[in-house]
This record gives structure tokens, C-alpha cells and sequence, in this order.
């Protein structure tokens, strides 16, 4: 999987990308969706590092998307 130097996902084919996806699936409910809700979403596809940076990271561009 190619990451960023922040260790957010490219790849939108990884676990993490499609646990994302699979609770935010249009642009209006990632707007709704927590940093707490994002990082049990990593958690759950197998993140096992850095999970509260990089909910925060995607949290913050969703609500900017």
C-alpha cells in the first residue's frame, strides 16, 4: 500500500481506504463523521500505527471536502 509521509492512504483499493469509504460514502456523510468514528474504522481494517494522527488528517478533509 503507498502512503503519504503523513500515512495517509493512495491507494484507494486498501483496507483502510474501503473501511472509509464503506461509512462515508457520499461527501455528505463524511462530513458527518467523527475523528472517533474514523479511527475505529482504521482500527478495524488493520491500522495499527499512527491511527490518531491520521483520523484526525481525514477527519479534517472531509470537513473541507
Amino acid at each position: 500500500m503507498g502512503t503519504f509521509a503523513d500515512g495517509s492512504a493512495t491507494n484507494l483499493a486498501c483496507p483502510q481506504a474501503r473501511a472509509i469509504l464503506a461509512i462515508a460514502s457520499t461527501p455528505a456523510a463524511g462530513t458527518r463523521l467523527s475523528q472517533a468514528r474514523i479511527a475505529s474504522a482504521l482500527r478495524c481494517a488493520g491500522r495499527q500505527r499512527g491511527i490518531d494522527t491520521l483520523a484526525a488528517h481525514i477527519h479534517q478533509t472531509l470537513r473541507i471536502a
